[in-house]
């Protein structure tokens, strides 16, 4: 599975109408405005890593990612694709990327186009 955070419900609904019509797995984990403040520096305005003692990951790297975006609560999601990489072979993927989402994301971005 990829996760997928945003504060866009919209835009959520519409990546998983895609991964459904392309039979790919997403699923929703939270991005909320307090992981914005878990993310306070004492030497930078940010930092890339969370600052309390147990943190979410995905939910932290969207933080930071939304510092850089203008409007991060509108038409911007985070995939977080890290899950479906394979450090080995199995039965089911070879080692490495297994491109699951790929059809899923050119699916969202063919519909927005329209």
């Amino acid at each position: 599975y990829h996760s997928v955070l945003s504060m866009d419900e919209q835009l959520v609904a519409a990546l998983f109408d895609a991964a459904k019509a392309e039979h790919e797995p997403f699923w929703r984990l939270p991005f909320e405005e307090f992981h914005r403040s878990q993310i306070s520096s004492s030497f930078a305005d940010i930092s890339n890593t969370g600052s309390v003692p147990v943190g979410a990951g995905a939910s932290t790297a969207t933080a930071f990612l939304s510092y850089f975006i203008k409007n991060y609560r509108q038409n911007w999601l985070h995939i977080d694709c890290s899950a479906t990489f394979r450090k080995s072979g199995s039965d089911l993927w070879a080692a490495g990327a297994t491109g699951i989402g790929v059809q899923t994301i050119a699916n969202l971005l063919l519909s927005k186009g329209a």
